[in-house]
């Protein structure tokens, strides 16, 4: 007798409901596979059909919202005959996204995001140059290649059969219907990062057309976190390959998201991950937490996401599978997405090329809308006064030694609110989100928190007192997200020792601790406040506040 297969995701048929794994409660954690530090609430959806009344279903932001309903012909329709939808379709300007072969800059919705401004060094290029430069290196225009460059490597015309498409050089993929057999996985053992998990036929399906010379000429960017490469080289087709019981011992019925993943303890390089698996969802066209998660790390002890694993919710109701738990399994996918990964060559964002005097990637712009709007981070301003985060560093390196005194200084200037934090284990992510989210100036040293800018309000400044050599960084962050940046240089930042790194016993300013000059400091964030408070979007804000305040007395 064979044994029946482990199913995950299976749906039960009829009346529109679901059976869903791990169903996401007031209880579930979502750190290591869902056993980290944050609690959250979610109303969860028992199906989506054709047909809703209820568009909070689709659990998507205003711009998103938008984006999505133009985007499908059959929810566009639902709308134009549903007095319930959220928006107008009369008020609807088409626009494209970047990715359509005939979408030019000027009719994208990146058009109204992207602002440059002529630099000392542009000579012969004008402002619609560089917002076209800008576009693709930072905007949606950089997914263009990767999309007109999907093509099929397994085809075939039976629904039972399998097929695979991906993009050049296997950064994205997508298939249906295939296999990956975790024999040589061995966790035990296992190290991280390996490239060796899948062998030659380890990964497969059944496909009428395979296209191996399509595999061959996609191997130009064999790195763990650039491609699938590694992977997708093995695949073959085995024309008598059913995905059943016979040929599986684990079955994924509901679509499925396998990650690759970029160091979890480092805010930085994690957000490389969410990002680029929020772009990927704009190949795939599907944006529903209804989805599993593996999370493809072969270290024998697991992937543990205990600081930001709430941030997996956004993306699936369902609590992330390890894929040391799938040892020794051929695993089969009835539906299985491959998404870009964090470090791709002049990918988002890590290391990427940045046009200088431009800002306001819509990509950016989305991603902050999409994470707060799942995350239910509510704006609580603008308030009367401008309310300053102050980042203060609790490790060994890289603190403010006069930090009470730049604190004391700054609390006595008029009309404002100094709050100083330490994004430490005892502050959950969801805190600090809600914190940063209400924050008009974010202030500190250079280092990872900074990426908290990526949640900061339009209006917002970040201050990042001293860059520690790395000019770029937040920088172009700050550009890429379409904020504010300032930023004092060594004479302001004081090191107070020789700044050695303790590898290497080479000078290094990141390992040293820092004196700011509060004379300077003061009036960096003096002009930081004029900026908020003069911002539109502040203004538009503070009026808006004022009127449901006044409405509610």
């Amino acid at each position: 007798m064979v044994k029946p297969p482990l199913t995950i995701g299976q749906a039960k048929q009829g009346n529109k409901n679901c059976f869903n794994r791990n169903k996401t409660d007031s209880k579930t954690n979502w750190g290591k596979t869902g056993l980290g530090a944050e609690t959250v609430f979610f109303l969860l959806i028992e199906c989506v059909s054709s047909s809703f009344t209820n568009w909070s279903q689709l659990e998507l932001g205003h711009q998103l919202l938008e984006y999505k309903i133009l985007s499908d012909p059959n929810l566009l329709q639902l709308c134009q005959n549903d007095k319930a939808c959220p928006l107008n379709p009369k008020n609807f300007v088409k626009r494209c996204l970047g990715i359509e072969e005939d979408c030019r800059f000027e009719n994208s919705y990146s058009s109204s995001s992207v602002k440059c401004s002529l630099l000392a060094g542009d000579q012969g290029r004008t402002l619609e140059d560089k917002k076209l430069e800008f576009w693709n290196q930072a905007d949606f225009g950089l997914l263009k290649p990767l999309y007109s460059s999907l093509s099929s490597i397994c085809e075939s015309s039976n629904r039972e059969q399998s097929t695979l498409e991906c993009s050049s050089n296997f950064r994205y993929c997508h298939g249906k219907n295939v296999f990956v057999d975790l024999s040589n996985l061995k966790k035990s053992s296992s190290k991280r990062y390996r490239n060796d998990v899948i062998l030659k036929g380890q990964i497969g399906g059944s496909c009428e057309t395979f296209d191996e010379l399509g595999i061959r000429s996609r191997l130009k960017e064999l790195s763990y976190l650039q491609s699938w490469g590694h992977e997708f080289k093995n695949f073959e087709t085995y024309p008598t390959f059913v995905l059943n019981s016979s040929n599986c011992d684990v079955v994924f019925d509901k679509k499925t998201i396998v990650m690759k993943l970029d160091a979890a303890i480092n805010m930085y390089h994690h957000f490389c991950d969410f990002i680029n698996l929020f772009l990927s969802q704009f190949l795939s066209g599907d944006f529903s937490r209804d989805v599993d998660l593996i999370w493809w790390d072969t270290y024998s002890e697991g992937y543990v996401d205990d600081i930001f694993g709430i941030m997996w919710s956004v993306f699936s109701k369902f609590k992330p599978i390890e894929l040391i738990d799938l040892d020794g399994k051929k695993v089969c996918f009835r539906d299985v997405t491959f998404p870009l990964l964090a470090r791709q060559r002049f990918g988002l964002y890590y290391n990427m090329p940045l046009i200088a005097g431009c800002s306001g990637s819509w990509i950016f712009k989305l991603f902050h809308e999409h994470v707060i709007h799942r995350l239910n981070i509510a704006q609580k301003g603008p308030t009367e006064e401008t309310r300053i985060t102050f980042i203060q560093r609790k490790t060994r390196f890289r603190q403010i030694e006069n930090w009470k005194e730049i604190r004391d200084a700054l609390n006595g200037l008029p009309s404002v609110r100094v709050r100083v934090v330490n994004f430490d284990g005892n502050v959950s992510f969801l805190d600090q989100m809600r914190i940063v989210h209400n924050t008009d100036i974010l202030m500190g040293i250079h280092g990872s928190g900074l990426t908290h800018l990526l949640f900061l309000p339009e209006w917002a400044v970040l201050f990042e007192l001293y860059n520690c050599g790395d000019v770029s960084c937040y920088k172009d962050l700050s550009m890429l997200r379409g904020i504010s940046y300032i930023t004092m240089d060594s004479r302001y930042s004081i090191p107070q020792g020789k700044g050695v790194h303790p590898q290497s016993n080479q000078p290094h300013p990141k390992f040293d601790n820092y004196k700011l000059n509060p004379t300077k400091t003061l009036e960096l964030i003096e002009g930081a406040v004029k900026y908020v408070k003069r911002h539109p979007l502040y203004v538009q804000e503070r009026r808006r506040k004022r009127r449901r305040d006044a409405s509610e007395l």
